[in-house]
Order: structure tokens, then C-alpha cells, then sequence
């Protein structure tokens, strides 16, 4: 891979998590330990069962050896799916880079969406 992302997510989310506006996200690091700069960059978040709602963000550049933090880290949540759950279930957020259609990193976490009520 031609960089890295690192990320520190929520193990678990529920319908409060949505209600109350509690990050998802703690922290979010893309970094690049090539030789050369990164420019033009995509980062796209999904979640697979859509719990958490996708987001992009625009990243002009990283210099070569360097990291670049987001600090704009919020990201919608699928109130309306959290609030049906009647049973607690596992979800896969996928964090992809990109340089056009080239995927330079790819980061996968696992969370738990709870039931409404635990």
C-alpha cells in the first residue's frame, strides 16, 4: 500500500449514539511513508449493513513522509435503522483512499449496533 489509515472508531453504536450526537470516530489519521507527495485524494467511508451513513472527504495533499488528520470526523448515522433493531448486530465500516479509480489504503472495523433497548 502506498499509505495508511489509521482510525479509532466506536466499538459499539445504538439508537442513543444517534439521539445524543456521540462520535463515532475518535480519531482519524491518513499518513503516507513514500518518497513522494499524494495529491488529489478521496476518502470514502460505508458501512455494511448501512448503520452508519457514507462520507467523503477531499484531501489535496500529503506530503511525502508526512500525516494528515481529520478533524472533521462526523458522520451521520441510520437513526430510522437503529431505532428498529430488535437485535443486536455486527457491522463492517470499510474506510477506502483513493487516487481516482487507484485504492492506495483500505482500513476495515468491525462495530456492534445494539438493540433500541440495551
Amino acid at each position: 500500500m502506498k499509505a495508511e489509515i489509521r482510525a479509532e472508531l466506536a466499538e459499539r453504536i445504538t439508537f442513543a449514539t444517534h439521539q445524543c450526537d456521540v462520535p463515532v470516530i475518535a480519531d482519524l489519521v491518513i499518513s503516507n511513508p513514500s518518497n513522494t507527495d499524494l495529491e488529489n485524494l478521496t476518502l470514502e467511508l460505508r458501512s455494511e449493513p448501512p448503520v452508519i451513513g457514507e462520507r467523503t472527504w477531499i484531501i489535496d495533499r500529503i506530503r511525502a513522509g508526512s500525516e494528515h488528520r481529520i478533524h472533521d470526523r462526523r458522520i451521520p448515522l441510520a437513526g430510522s435503522f437503529l431505532d428498529s433493531l430488535t437485535e443486536r448486530m455486527r457491522a463492517d465500516v470499510k474506510l477506502r483512499l483513493r487516487r481516482e479509480q487507484e485504492v492506495l489504503a483500505e482500513h476495515t472495523h468491525s462495530l456492534i449496533a445494539l438493540a433500541r433497548n440495551e
